[in-house]
């Protein structure tokens, strides 16, 4: 079975939501992201802000801090 060499994880911060209405979303700061898989990671880049993330993987997977949130990010987990 052939893997694909990248894994997108999509987040959205729903605190703007209220019932039918949308109103602005408040601002997360250091959201902890934990993705399971048994694949070396090589890079993790939150594509929305356009930057690198640090990173520490162990045997549960892989463990990244998006230091903000607006209303979307998208990380991009890179594998080898």
């Amino acid at each position: 079975m052939k893997y694909s060499t990248w894994q997108l994880v999509s987040l959205v911060n729903h605190s703007g939501q209220n019932g039918m209405a949308f109103h602005r979303p408040v601002t997360m700061r250091e959201i902890e992201v934990q993705v399971r898989t048994n694949r070396k990671v090589r890079m993790v880049e939150a594509l929305r802000a356009g930057v690198r993330l640090d990173f520490r993987q162990d045997d549960g997977g892989v463990h990244i801090v998006l230091p903000e949130l607006k209303l979307l990010e998208t990380l991009k987990l890179v594998f080898n």
